[in-house]
């Protein structure tokens, strides 16, 4: 049997996976598709936004004042754990997928283990249990971290959201923040570092959140700020003029102070530090400031990295003097040679790559050409809080509740290349339902 192990579950590493298997059906030979990522599930990140500012009292009101004290906690605890018992919970079961439930009569074999390391030279994958999985081909799609810049504390004193249990703590801590300025007389100050579109779409729905909060906790809104901080000159630089302008008025309606040109120096436990000095006081950081190459590739022995951290790839998605090693998605550096342009960490991006490297390992079982990758961007998607986005595509926009609906029919087109129709279509509408209680 030969193996072609695809390291990591997101948005490249689930899609190879899915396309392989069709084509490799067709070859004669014994070849496995071993899918490996530490999760048993895999996270629909662009919802992450929405289980950071989930409100759960939307749902279920409780009564006693003690129950309150302790509750976003427990709930933060519960879910956590219902996760990983299966989806039992509200906010995990609208933004994850069981990756058994994905791959299910599909000839895949998914293996629940963290890569630890990768024998090139023995053509080996390391798990952190001690496991080695030989491999013909290897696609190492184990997506990124959170990127600091240098700036002192803020991988200690922030929070990021790459994840499920990140968003969890968010969630947490931004009703605990209530809970706690309910009960004493200091305002509480939510910063977002960083205004691109994982940045914008945060501090929107927080802000969309915070009308709740604000209502059932019995704050005035003069005691709660949401600051979101940008070092470039301008919020959305993949956004065109226009729509920015929509964007930022959007921001703004909802009370999003918007700073730009800022660079933060320091980020401590209960202030940002910004590079004139000036002092922001912070109740919590959330980090949207960019993002890195996985640490696990500065073990890697002759494979060439970017000044992030990510593995350089050729035209064909191959790590650089590998002919059967390939990268994609968040863990790669892509250079478009016909146009110059790098591939920007998204998930579309993640998509299309993920179409070629399965066509490209396939074309080289089979000793044909393999095809070049070249970057096509038809637009982007920017959620404003509530029912409300921004959507360009192919120069077309659409913004407000057409723009809302028009991005959950991406959703839509999303969950039906993972599942049956009927279950994509039951995953929508738990989306629906339970992040519209915000709105």
């Amino acid at each position: 049997m030969k193996n072609i192990v695809i390291a990591g579950a997101g948005f490249a590493g689930i899609r190879v996976a899915l396309k392989l298997e069709k084509k490799i059906a067709m070859l004669r030979d014994d070849w496995s598709i071993i899918l490996i990522d530490k999760n048993s599930y895999h996270t629909y990140t662009p919802a992450l936004y929405e289980a950071a500012s989930y409100y759960h009292a939307r749902l279920k009101k409780e009564t006693s004042e003690e129950k309150n004290a302790c509750l976003p906690t427990r709930l933060a605890e519960a879910l956590a754990k219902r996760v990983g018992m299966g989806f039992d919970g509200v906010v995990g079961g609208a933004t994850c997928l069981s990756i058994r439930t994905i791959i299910k009569n599909r000839n895949i074999t998914f293996v629940e283990q963290e890569v630890s390391g990768v024998d090139f030279k023995e053509k080996i994958v390391k798990t952190k249990a001690g496991d080695g999985i030989p491999f013909e081909y290897l696609v190492l799609a184990l997506g990124s971290e959170a990127l600091y810049f240098g700036v002192k504390g803020a991988g200690e004193c922030s929070y990021t959201l790459k994840s499920l249990p990140d968003a969890l703590r968010i969630q947490s801590r931004i009703e605990e923040l209530f809970l706690n300025a309910k009960a004493h007389s200091g305002n509480i100050e939510i910063v977002v570092a960083g205004a691109g579109a994982s940045g914008v779409e945060t501090a929107a729905e927080i802000a969309t959140c915070a009308r709740h909060l604000y209502r059932d906790y019995g704050i005035a809104k003069e005691r709660a700020r949401i600051l979101l901080l940008e070092a470039q000159d301008k919020i959305l630089t993949q956004v065109n003029p226009g729509e920015r302008a929509k964007i930022k008025k959007r921001l703004q309606k909802l009370g999003v102070l918007i700073r730009t040109g800022i660079k933060i120096n320091e980020v401590t436990l209960t202030s940002v530090v910004l590079e004139s000095g000036e002092k922001c006081e912070s109740s919590i950081v959330i980090w949207a400031g960019g993002v890195k190459g996985p640490s696990l590739f500065r073990q890697f022995e002759n494979i060439e990295l970017d000044n992030r951290g990510r593995i350089i790839v050729d035209a064909f998605l191959r790590v650089k003097n590998y002919s059967d090693i390939f990268a994609l998605g968040d863990s790669s550096n892509f250079t478009d040679e016909k146009s110059g342009l790098t591939a920007p960490a998204t998930a579309f991006i993640a998509e299309q790559q993920a179409d070629i490297v399965a066509k490209n390992i396939f074309s080289s079982i089979r000793a044909e050409p393999l095809g070049k990758y070249h970057i096509s961007i038809p637009g982007y998607a920017i959620s404003c809080g509530g029912k409300y986005a921004v959507v360009s595509i192919f120069g077309v926009t659409f913004s407000g509740f057409l723009g809302w609906l028009i991005k959950r029919v991406i959703d839509l087109r999303y969950f039906l290349s993972l599942l049956p129709f009927w279950q994509a279509c039951s995953l929508l509408l738990k989306e629906f339902r339970v992040f519209t209680k915000n709105d």
